[in-house]
């Protein structure tokens, strides 16, 4: 390091012979200024998880979903990444005089970009299934939706050792009888 300039610590034990120096954990000044709401440069990954709600006039769904995110930033910039996310859900809707139980499975991948205060997770998404209709007549209905969806992150901690955000992707089912929505939390890691 330059004179003056704060570097990594190094602990060394003089009283035990043939000891040697050992890293010593980082402390405050070792990681960058960079602020609480900011990914700092370099590479960050991590898992996704996602609490998914489906919505609509008479249909609900709760499920869990889960993938990964790597995001690459310098100078402040988002200048790389990926993420992906995947889910099952059933649930039950109505509408029109007719009901029916509802079973599929959702998946979203894309790029994102953005700055390192902002990013923003960009996918095209698919979700396929059936629809199984239980009245007024019986009968099975296929689900086979796709679209693209944008959202901002919201930054939410920054660490030197980890970087948490959120973000809220929306998909728009008509074949199911919904509007599938939740909260996704990232932890990414150097």
């Amino acid at each position: 390091h330059a004179a003056g300039a704060a570097g990594p610590t190094t602990t060394t034990d003089h009283h035990t012979p043939g000891a040697t120096p050992t890293p010593a954990s980082p402390s405050a000044s070792d990681c960058p200024a960079v602020g609480t709401a900011v990914i700092p440069d370099g590479s960050w990954s991590g898992p996704i998880t996602l609490d998914v709600r489906g919505t609509g006039q008479n249909t609900q769904t709760r499920s869990s979903g889960s993938g990964q995110l790597q995001v690459i930033v310098e100078h402040g910039q988002v200048t790389g990444g990926t993420w992906a996310l995947t889910w099952h859900s059933t649930g039950h809707g109505s509408t029109n005089g007719a009901s029916a139980k509802v079973n599929l499975d959702a998946q979203i991948s894309g790029k994102v970009v953005g700055t390192a205060t902002k990013p923003v997770v960009q996918g095209n998404w698919t979700i396929t299934g059936k629809a199984i209709v239980t009245s007024p007549v019986k009968a099975t209905v296929p689900i086979d939706e796709s679209g693209h969806d944008s959202e901002e992150m919201t930054v939410e901690t920054t660490a030197c050792d980890a970087v948490t955000g959120t973000f809220v992707p929306s998909f728009n089912a008509h074949s199911s009888m919904a509007t599938f929505h939740g909260t996704a939390r990232w932890v990414g890691h150097p």
